[in-house]
């Protein structure tokens, strides 16, 4: 089982533009990302909540609506 306790955990991230979830609880996944990880709200609407630091962004877009397609698969970018 995955340790879910943030004060054990450690990522030494050096560089990233944007991270990009579909998720199904905007808010809290907007609240982990503000209150937890200390990452200020740059854009916020109804369907998306983009949050960032100086190294780069996470957009949050909600997946509970239906609106995305089904199955869709995620894509990664990887330049290194």
């Amino acid at each position: 089982m995955a340790d879910l306790d943030p004060s054990h955990w450690r990522m030494e991230v050096h560089d990233f533009d944007s991270l990009i979830p579909f998720i199904a609880n905007l808010s809290e996944a907007r609240a982990f990302d503000v209150d937890t990880l200390g990452l200020h709200v740059r854009l916020e609407n109804d369907n998306n909540v983009v949050v960032g630091a100086p190294l780069g962004q996470v957009a949050l877009h909600r997946n509970d609506r239906g609106h995305d397609q089904p199955n869709r698969q995620p894509s990664i970018r990887a330049d290194r």
